[in-house]
């Protein structure tokens, strides 16, 4: 494929773009209404709406469309293609109440994996990139569908889903990952089972860390870096375990906050210092402040 997975209509000029836009919202909204009787009551029978008019539309809620799937499961009356064009099924969570069945045709799988290949050659990754996907793939829409997405840019995918640490590691230098696809958390916990091994993450060769799926890659208190000598002894940090928004070194066992460096366990008093962190132009740039680190002498 193309070195950048974008649409014709994604690259246009802006006003073009616009144009565009307003075209096939016009032409989804008249496809909704004829093709779906939820939407069609929602939307009443006169005539096409257009991008003026979505400010006069009626909100669609979560219990609005539970309502219409129970009456007639698994789609109920939201459905807007035949039974037959469906290729494949997905439901939501559920943490707010009855899941909602999600369907796809081939044409809503094709424009999920362009739209979603923009998003991720957006966050880094490339062609030539071989990328563990460490996330769920159960019946949520995002893991096969982030797989796909991420296919569709070229890069080499490599289906791992969740309880395949020790495998993963056991099988690294053979793979050769350069990307890990993962929650925050369990980017912390595969560091941490490498570390366990003797291996230091630094050491696995991966140029790119794309999180999601819960709170932490985007919190800029998650991006700090901390001072690599323990607080209560000279001992190197680099040696310790990473757990869950811990760091605990490995001599004495004292447990540091990573968000403020905070020592949770004795012996260990003093906090480590935390350095901020940005990352510009694909460099990550850490500010160290002037003075001798906080290191107890006792």
């Amino acid at each position: 494929m193309a070195d950048r997975p974008f649409s014709a209509s994604e690259l246009a000029e802006p006003g073009e773009a616009v144009r565009v836009c307003r075209r096939l919202l016009a032409e989804q909204l008249r496809y909704v209404r004829t093709a779906s009787a939820f939407y069609r009551r929602k939307l009443g029978d006169g005539p096409d709406v257009s991008v003026d008019d979505l400010a006069a539309l009626p909100f669609t809620t979560k219990d609005e469309l539970r309502k219409a799937q129970a009456a007639d499961p698994p789609f109920g009356e939201i459905r807007a293609a035949p039974q037959s064009a469906i290729i494949r099924l997905h439901v939501t969570s559920g943490t707010s109440g009855r899941p909602l069945a999600i369907g796809f045709t081939r044409a809503d799988h094709e424009r999920s994996c362009e739209i979603g290949a923009a998003a991720y050659f957006a966050a880094g990754i490339r062609a030539d990139d071989t990328v563990l996907h460490c996330l769920n793939y159960a019946l949520y829409v995002g893991g096969l569908a982030d797989h796909l997405s991420i296919e569709h840019i070229g890069a080499t995918m490599v289906p791992v889903g969740i309880g395949q640490t020790d495998r993963i590691l056991d099988l690294w230098d053979d793979i050769k990952p350069t990307v890990v696809f993962s929650t925050p958390s369990y980017a912390r916990h595969l560091a941490g089972a490498a570390l366990a091994r003797g291996r230091e993450p630094a050491t696995l060769g991966l140029r790119l860390l794309v999180v999601g799926g819960e709170p932490g890659g985007d919190i800029p208190e998650t991006r700090r870096a901390l001072q690599g000598t323990c607080s209560h002894e000279y001992f190197e940090l680099d040696k310790g375990f990473l757990t869950a928004g811990t760091l605990t070194c490995a001599l004495h066992l004292s447990r540091f906050d990573l968000s403020d460096g905070e020592p949770l366990d004795p012996p260990a008093e003093l906090p480590l210092e935390v350095y901020p962190v940005v990352v510009e132009d694909g460099r990550v740039l850490i500010e160290v402040g002037d003075g001798p680190l906080p290191v107890s002498e006792e």
